[in-house]
């Protein structure tokens, strides 16, 4: 399902995108058996499909959106006010950014926009 629009700040809306093809997804980790481990969805993805996600995360940075972000899935995690379609993917985003950082993908890597417990 789409995320929708009328539940996310007007301001994020730019974030849509990427957030419903990759968030998601980005919340499982699925078992390889060829490797005998868990595969987190980042080391899954090409180069082709991390650039525009270096591009996004590069945007949220410079408008200082990842604050803005948790904090609208703070308010309305497990609280009813907002369907899961959007806030799980939204904060899967969030989760993707933070697996590629920890994988040492720049820009990624410098902290700056991941999720807060």
């Amino acid at each position: 399902m789409p995320i929708s629009p009328d539940h996310l700040p007007s301001e994020l809306h730019y974030i849509i995108p990427l957030a419903e093809r990759h968030g998601t997804d980005a919340r499982v980790a699925e078992y390889d058996p060829t490797l005998g481990r868990h595969m987190l969805y980042a080391e899954r993805l090409s180069a082709a499909e991390i650039e525009p996600l270096r591009q996004l995360y590069a945007e949220i940075r410079d408008q200082g959106h990842g604050s803005l972000i948790n904090g609208w899935h703070q308010s309305h995690s497990c609280k009813g006010t907002c369907p899961p379609e959007t806030t799980w993917p939204v904060y899967g985003l969030l989760c993707l950014f933070r697996q590629l950082g920890n994988l040492g993908v720049a820009p990624f890597d410098d902290g700056d926009v991941r999720p807060h417990a």
